[in-house]
């Protein structure tokens, strides 16, 4: 539904709180609607934060933060997202709040030891819990964005991924697309293509040799 363009610089914080930003443009069919910003964080094993438990060492935390206004098929169309996750190993858990109109939702989400996942689904009149098994789910989609999971895309087996923005699951493969550059803000930038078909919705993205996504969009019925 969204096609993304790359439009900002990476950026890092100090090296006792490493940190990278990538801030997206979004568009549909073309037409420029709003914004995404994520937040990577490496977090040392003393830190803690977003009331996740003791980080070990190696683990990230991302946080997103998203913003559309648009008009879509003659109705106004006002989506907020604001989620974080945290990867550590084989431990991944996340939260995120979504509002569409005057409907606002939150998923809460974890891995369970045995691979399973756990998730709330938090509305307004009620909270319904769900169990996947791992034959049912495999991520969720701000996993994209983490730089330690990026060589999962490449294997091009079949994954399972539940989309944070709406609880759906997308089943599918990732294959490749072929070597690209594009231009950002400040010059060019070269990755790996991955396209991901999910029945008519698909996704494609392009990941930068250090695992970033440099450039993602979404196709829902035909709609980019």
């Amino acid at each position: 539904m969204l096609s993304l363009l790359f439009l900002s610089p990476f950026s890092f914080a100090e090296p006792n709180s490493p940190e990278q930003k990538l801030v997206f443009d979004l568009s549909i069919n073309g037409k420029p609607v709003g914004s995404r910003e994520i937040t990577i964080n490496y977090l040392p094993i003393s830190e803690t934060n977003s009331g996740f438990s003791r980080a070990s060492l190696g683990s990230r935390l991302l946080e997103s933060r998203t913003e559309v206004d648009a008009v879509v098929a003659g109705k106004e169309f006002r989506f907020r997202e604001h989620s974080t996750a945290q990867f550590s190993g084989v431990n991944s858990r996340f939260v995120s709040s979504v509002s569409l109109g005057d409907d606002v939702a939150e998923l809460q989400g974890r891995r369970l030891k045995d691979g399973s996942w756990m998730v709330y689904d938090v509305q307004s009149s009620e909270v319904l819990r769900r169990e996947y098994r791992r034959s049912e789910m495999d991520f969720f989609s701000l996993a994209l964005f983490d730089p330690g999971q990026s060589h999962e895309w490449m294997k091009e087996e079949p994954l399972k991924i539940m989309l944070v923005e709406t609880g759906h699951i997308w089943g599918g493969t990732w294959s490749p697309a072929g070597s690209e550059v594009i231009s950002s803000a400040t010059g060019q930038v070269s990755g790996e293509r991955m396209e991901f078909q999910s029945g008519s919705n698909s996704m494609d993205a392009l990941w930068s040799p250090d695992g970033l996504v440099v450039d993602w969009s979404v196709t829902v019925s035909g709609v980019r």
